[in-house]
């Protein structure tokens, strides 16, 4: 993995740990979210741990980043996105 990948990902851990909660956002933490490539959800209301590993293998990601990632996806609402590896598409967790 590249060196410019790790650092992209964890400044956008930083912009969203530091992200101030609006009501529009998620108000409770369940462990849960969803994953979708493309305009396609793969999983629904799957644990973050597990949309952290599929996130991270399909964009070639460092797992433990996207955990967080997706663990802060849960908490405020705020989505990750990356790009899938050989195809160009959007790889999303969201929150359920």
């Amino acid at each position: 993995m590249s060196l410019r990948k790790r650092i992209a990902g964890v400044a956008l851990g930083t912009v969203l740990a530091l992200s101030v909660p609006t009501a529009a956002m998620a108000q409770t933490q369940d462990g849960l979210v969803n994953v979708s490539i493309g305009d396609v959800t793969i999983l629904e209301e799957v644990d973050v741990a597990v949309a952290a590993r599929v996130a991270a293998n399909v964009c070639a990601l460092v797992v433990a980043d996207v955990l967080v990632l997706a663990e802060q996806v849960d908490a405020t609402g705020i989505d990750f996105q990356c790009t899938q590896r050989g195809s160009g598409r959007t790889v999303a967790i969201t929150d359920n």
